[in-house]
């Protein structure tokens, strides 16, 4: 059995779903985020479906099955789904320059 704990930022909900941004990577690494899109059903009742919630997703493997279980997180971790600007200070150099043109 394998068991991982993913973070997640609610983005966007619809009707029939519900977009959540990721963090595919721990808290301690640098950060990478992927929107995921979820059905609404398996929310509903466990998350206060609003856009900028946060939320834990659990995914839980055996041996023929996965189960995924959303719960709300209680901490607010907006400074865990900030993405670093790779290119902040690099505005004036010539790379970035003539991309420009």
């Amino acid at each position: 059995m394998t068991k991982e704990i993913i973070y997640g930022q609610i983005y966007d909900v619809q009707a029939d779903h519900v977009i959540i941004t990721c963090r595919l990577s721990s808290l301690d690494e640098p950060c990478y985020l992927q929107k995921r899109r979820f059905v609404r059903e398996l929310l509903e009742g466990a998350v206060n479906l609003q856009a900028g919630r946060f939320v834990r997703i659990t995914v839980t493997i055996e041996p023929g099955k996965q189960v995924t279980e959303i719960t709300e997180e209680e901490n607010d971790m907006s400074s865990y789904f900030v993405k670093e600007d790779h290119f902040k200070g690099l505005e004036n150099t010539p790379f970035m320059k003539a991309s420009t043109k």
